[in-house]
C-alpha cells in the first residue's frame, strides 16, 4: 500500500481546479511541449524569458498561484507570473535576475532546469 493517500480539495466555493505543471525552457529555443509534466495546458516562447501558457479548457478566474524555477546551476535568476488573460486562456510567466528583475533567457535544456506552476482555477460563477 502506498504511504501516500489521495485527498479530496476542501473548499467553500466549488468548481475550483487545481492545474499543476513543469516545463523545460531551452534558452532562446522553442519549448518542446512533449517534455512538459502535467496536462491542460501548452508553452512556447514568446521572447527573452517570456514564456505563455495556453490552457486547454476555459476557466473563469485564476484564484492563486506558485511558480518556481528548479536551476541546474546557482544563479541570479527566478520564475514569476506575469500577466494573466483568463478569457484568452493565455497566462504569462516570465525569468529575471533576482539582482534588479530585468528578463533573463532560463538557459539551455537540462533535465534539471526546469519552471514549475499551481494555479487554482475557477470553472465557473456558480457558487
Amino acid at each position: 500500500m502506498s504511504k501516500y493517500r489521495d485527498q479530496n480539495r476542501q473548499a467553500i466555493s466549488q468548481h475550483i481546479v487545481d492545474l499543476e505543471g513543469r516545463f523545460y525552457p531551452e534558452g532562446a529555443g522553442a519549448i518542446t511541449n512533449s517534455l512538459n509534466e502535467g496536462s491542460g495546458f501548452t508553452v512556447t516562447r514568446t521572447g527573452t524569458g517570456a514564456y505563455t501558457l495556453t490552457l486547454s479548457e476555459a476557466f473563469v478566474k485564476l484564484i492563486s498561484f506558485e511558480v518556481d524555477m528548479q536551476l541546474a546551476a546557482a544563479g541570479d535568476k527566478m520564475a514569476e507570473l506575469g500577466d494573466v488573460d483568463i478569457a484568452n486562456k493565455l497566462i504569462y510567466i516570465r525569468v529575471v535576475k533576482k539582482s534588479d528583475g530585468t528578463a533573463v533567457e532560463a538557459g539551455a535544456y537540462d533535465a534539471n532546469q526546469s519552471i514549475s506552476f499551481k494555479f487554482a482555477l475557477k470553472q465557473t460563477n456558480v457558487i
